[in-house]
């Protein structure tokens, strides 16, 4: 498996462009969290651990933004972070058209 592409369940390959056009499209509904976004992107395969490397990369290139925050829990708090597209960024409309 190349580090371009990723291989899902189904046996079928994913190229990581690909990947990168479905977060922002998901992303174009409005800020979402870690979490959903792997929930959402679990039933095909992607691992958290390869979507934070993804979502690293994206933050660095100016495609998107986080926001880190505590979510109180029973004796505590477990941090996460939010994401969304930046405001400036072109790269989703060129990211999109790869």
């Amino acid at each position: 498996m190349g580090a371009k592409e990723l291989l899902l369940f189904t046996g079928e390959k994913l190229e990581s462009s690909d990947l990168r056009k479905l977060i922002i499209e998901y992303l174009r509904k409005g800020e979402v969290t870690f979490q959903e976004l792997a929930q959402e992107l679990q039933p095909i395969g992607i691992e958290k651990d390869t979507l934070s490397l993804i979502l690293a990369n994206m933050e660095t290139e100016n495609i998107i933004k986080s926001e880190t925050f505590n979510i109180p829990i029973m004796g505590g708090y477990i941090a996460t972070s939010k994401f969304k597209l930046t405001e400036t960024s072109t790269a989703p409309s060129t990211a999109l058209e790869e």
